[in-house]
């Protein structure tokens, strides 16, 4: 269940973060919808952050999901193709992501509550706790995907310089 929590987390991450920045850059066609919809997965996502890290660290980790953190450091590697879409290529997957966004509320909710019957509380929290290379191997992870970014991104303002 740690493993699906996770995945589920990142993935809801990224459709979330892709979706607004769509809706940032003109794309989506149902504005208002969208936004209902990620405030639902915001609400859940909450609860379940909350249910597998405890409260501190469950809504630090809900805030790393809101300001996304997740997609800054490794994320982005998934949105990277979309850069090349015509914009009747990109108005489609707008639309594709829409869609998923009330898949992506009924997996969650379900997930939400098959965890509160089959895993205990705070068990990334303690799952961490107890096996610090997770954390050693997930820092350098992000780091790592951090600073590929900030490269990739200087690369690319050094060039529209010119």
């Amino acid at each position: 269940m740690l493993i699906a929590f996770l995945i589920i987390f990142f993935v809801i991450n990224e459709l979330v973060i892709s979706t607004a920045t769509h809706q940032q850059l003109g794309f989506n066609p149902y504005p208002f919808g969208t936004t209902i919809l990620c405030m639902i997965i915001h609400a859940i996502m909450l609860v379940v952050c909350i249910w597998y890290c405890g409260w501190i660290f469950g809504i630090l980790l809900f805030l790393f999901h809101l300001f996304a953190f997740p997609h800054s450091t490794i994320g982005w590697i998934l949105n990277s193709p979309s850069l090349f879409y015509s914009p009747e290529k990109m108005l489609g997957l707008c639309k594709r992501e829409i869609a998923l966004l009330p898949v992506a509320i009924i997996t969650l909710l379900a997930f939400t509550i098959i965890s509160f019957f089959a895993t205990p509380y705070k068990a990334l929290y303690e799952f961490a706790k107890t096996t610090p290379l997770f954390l050693i191997i997930a820092g350098a992870v992000l780091v790592l995907g951090f600073i590929i970014r900030s490269i990739i991104s200087y690369k690319i303002s050094a060039d529209e310089n010119f």
